[in-house]
């Protein structure tokens, strides 16, 4: 019994690491159906904590940096204002990923320095920094749950945390403004010098708003935000996996009526006091957008086919680990347009038994 059980967790293990590796090939990560009116379409989107590192400055968007003299940022902006706070600010531009060489690297080695000069080099002797991000939170996720241990590190200190324009000192009276006696000298991009927070007050559904005031003295001004960790300690009732799927071997790729795409489904656990037993999705089906269903060809099979359909199992994940699997989308003649996959019967054991569903969102292009 003891071989046998050994057997099977080596071809577990090694079934794991073959679609960890293709996971990781893929490029197009497909968007959680939500309910949201997406006003800024291209702004970032979080949709478990697991993509709080995506919240990183400099950040690539695949788990590293851009590095120094690489362009701007994806996501973060900057401007330059007074003392009476962000609306202060008349032009915000994304910001430069640049750095000096005091300012010390990021802890984890996934985000790097931004400002708002190309060279760092500030204008006037003391200047009012001030750092933005717009992200959209999925509709699925409460926002009283949701939270961000970060560290900001600053040239020269951080004065100010605004959560969709509320002040955080209000909830960290002790951590912030930083240096409050000298904060134009403060040395926030030493290592241990840096703000460390955990945000968990003001969020909203679907667009929220990060901006980060910084005061700076002459002659260089500075931020580099880093997302504290991957991997949170749960709170009950908040037992949720994440889940996503990603498909395509480059971002040219394209999902055509006439087509048959291999997608890698991925489910992971950011909990670091938790274990997910018995995961296993029921279902994986295709609907339009408007949640009708396919309709069939003159011969009577359906146009977009999901192979296999069910049931994947995916057995125990592990405390701060994904499990992959693999499925095949084929396209015999599909209508140009938006669909979605509708993803029933996920099951998993924690301590308590759920039966959820998600839904991802993806498009065909014309042949």
């Amino acid at each position: 019994m003891k071989k046998e059980e050994s057997t099977c967790k080596k071809i577990k293990e090694e079934l794991n690491n073959f679609y960890s590796e293709l996971n990781d090939e893929k490029v197009n990560n497909l968007n959680h159906c939500s309910e949201c009116k997406i006003e800024e379409p291209n702004i970032l989107k979080i949709n478990s904590p697991y993509d709080a590192v995506l919240i990183n400055t400099a950040q690539d968007g695949k788990g590293g940096f851009i590095p120094i003299g690489g362009g701007r940022d994806l996501n973060w902006e900057a401007g330059i204002g007074n003392t009476k706070g962000p609306n202060s600010v008349k032009n915000w531009i994304p910001a430069y990923v640049a750095k000096d060489s005091a300012w010390t690297n990021s802890i984890y080695s996934n985000a790097n320095w931004i400002s708002y000069y190309a060279n760092t080099q500030q204008q006037k002797s003391k200047e009012e920094g001030y750092f933005r991000l717009k992200f959209n939170l999925n509709s699925s996720i409460d926002p009283h749950h949701f939270f961000l241990d970060m560290k900001f590190f600053a040239d020269n200190s951080v004065h100010e945390i605004y959560i969709n324009g509320k002040p955080q000192s209000i909830h960290s009276p002790t951590i912030l403004p930083q240096n409050g006696s000298n904060p134009y000298g403060h040395r926030g991009f030493d290592a241990g010098k840096e703000v460390e927070i955990k945000l968990a007050n003001d969020w909203q559904k679907c667009l929220n708003e990060i901006i980060v005031h910084v005061k700076t003295g002459s002659p260089k001004v500075g931020f580099l935000a880093q997302n504290s960790s991957k991997c949170y300690e749960i709170e009950p009732p908040n037992y949720k996996p994440s889940l996503n799927i990603k498909w395509g071997d480059s971002d040219c790729d394209c999902i055509e009526s006439t087509d048959t795409e291999k997608m890698i489904i991925t489910v992971c656990n950011p909990f670091s006091n938790i274990s997910f037993s018995n995961y296993s999705i029921g279902t994986i089906e295709v609907f339009h957008q408007d949640g009708k269903k396919i309709a069939l060809l003159p011969n009577g099979n359906p146009s977009i086919e999901v192979i296999p359909k069910g049931a994947f199992c995916f057995g125990t994940i592990e405390p701060c680990s994904c499990v992959s699997r693999e499925f095949v989308l084929i396209n015999n003649g599909a209508k140009q347009g938006k669909y979605r996959f509708k993803i029933a019967g996920i099951c998993y054991n924690v301590e308590l038994h759920y039966d959820l569903e998600d839904c991802l969102e993806f498009s065909i292009c014309k042949d």
